[in-house]
């Protein structure tokens, strides 16, 4: 971004506070959706429909609007990301019927894109070397908020109308979020508009134009592999809450510090990825062993006897997820060509839409046939891209 220190930890640091704020948020009112949509008398397959229509909408969302931050600034498209993902969330307050909860989630889907943006953000506000200790250290900070909320959220979902009294509170954290961004970042300067603007001859409604020029052979492979995972962490996410309630008869304050312990090691484990990565010198291979790791945590908690047990299963789980979401993002940015990093993290956030449209549904049918089906269902997708990592020759190809 050609930016001096001091400006790259200015940005820096404010864009770990939006992270942070952002998923506090999210983490408050998204454990609660799957109870409030079974009050409301649906199925855990309906259940599992309500997030899949999340995830189709982002399909098609991301790679718009990550095109959109590239066209007309980082800056600009965050803030009116955050003000209109506020939208969604506040009507979850009146959301008092199923049809009222799916249409809730239309704008989150449509606009809800500020973790891919912040990342567009820190990878041009930081040296290539850099980059996986900013990201790793954005996705720590940003988990901690995964460490309160979900516990505030369990608590308040716990009192009367706790539903409506949690969306207002996410509501008002993102536009929090919305007025920070706008005091505290800075204005690009025109150099650095023209170093990271794409062709004057591309728009907003162009996609075509710049997934025409991606060297598809750099990339499939990770691409793959980021589908995989993500079917795997989220086919077990999205039912998390429903398996504690049917297995362990859990409180929601006790799910609550069940997310929120899972939060505390994966934010240990983000501090230190640009550690481990430096270590290792080898992003792909790191990669295959976070993909070992999360087969057998899904395995150890669908097996766990106890709630205990699964508590404790659920840290090699939480240490691999967070050190493959590093791994992947950074390879994508390492190959990437030209001036489109928006765009094309906003591709690589659309392959995971298609595993956050496709997991809930099929986590839900898993949990129909036993409580702990989802998340063997998960481990078969992280077994699939660690089979495909160790057979791909390209793991061996250094990326850093």
């Amino acid at each position: 971004m050609g930016l001096n220190k001091s400006s790259t930890l200015h940005i820096s640091t404010v864009i770990y506070i939006v992270g942070f704020l952002d998923l506090f948020a999210v983490s408050l009112i998204i454990p609660l959706l799957a109870s409030h949509a079974r009050s409301l008398g649906a199925s855990p397959t309906v259940t599992g429909l309500l997030g899949s229509v999340y995830g189709g909408i982002q399909l098609f969302s991301s790679p718009l609007v990550g095109h959109w931050s590239d066209l007309s600034g980082r800056r600009y498209v965050l803030m009116l990301c955050l003000l209109l993902s506020a939208s969604g969330y506040a009507m979850l307050t009146c959301a008092s019927t199923l049809l009222l909860l799916f249409l809730a989630r239309l704008p989150p889907g449509l606009f809800k894109h500020t973790q891919n943006l912040s990342r567009s953000f820190l990878a041009e506000a930081s040296p290539n070397v850099d980059h996986a200790r900013a990201l790793g250290r954005y996705n720590a900070v940003s988990s901690v908020g995964f460490i309160v909320g979900p516990i505030i959220g369990g608590h308040l979902a716990e009192s009367a109308n706790g539903l409506a009294w949690t969306a207002s509170l996410t509501t008002a954290c993102f536009i929090t979020c919305t007025g920070i961004v706008w005091l505290l970042v800075p204005e690009p300067s025109n150099q650095v508009q023209q170093q990271h603007k794409p062709a004057e001859s591309d728009s907003l409604l162009s996609p075509l134009s710049f997934i025409g020029r991606i060297e598809w052979s750099h990339l499939w492979d990770v691409f793959l592999v980021r589908f995989l995972l993500g079917c795997a962490v989220l086919v077990s996410r999205n039912n998390f809450t429903m398996l504690l309630e049917y297995k362990y008869d859990a409180s929601p304050s006790t799910v609550g510090y069940v997310i929120s312990y899972g939060s505390v090691v994966s934010t240990v484990g983000g501090w230190y990825v640009g550690s481990i990565a430096k270590f290792y010198q080898d992003d792909m291979r790191l990669l295959m062993h976070a993909a070992i790791a999360q087969t057998v945590g899904l395995v150890a908690v669908g097996l766990a006897p106890s709630l205990g047990v699964l508590i404790l299963c659920t840290t090699p789980l939480s240490i691999s997820s967070a050190v493959a979401r590093v791994c992947s993002t950074n390879i994508t940015i390492t190959r990437a060509t030209g001036a489109e990093i928006g765009a094309l993290l906003g591709l690589g956030a659309s392959i995971m839409s298609i595993s956050r449209m496709l997991a809930p549904f099929f986590g839900g049918v898993a949990q129909e046939v036993s409580a702990s089906g989802s998340t063997y269902l998960g481990a078969m997708f992280a077994a699939a891209a660690t089979l495909l990592l160790i057979f791909m020759p390209s793991h061996k190809h250094k990326t850093l």
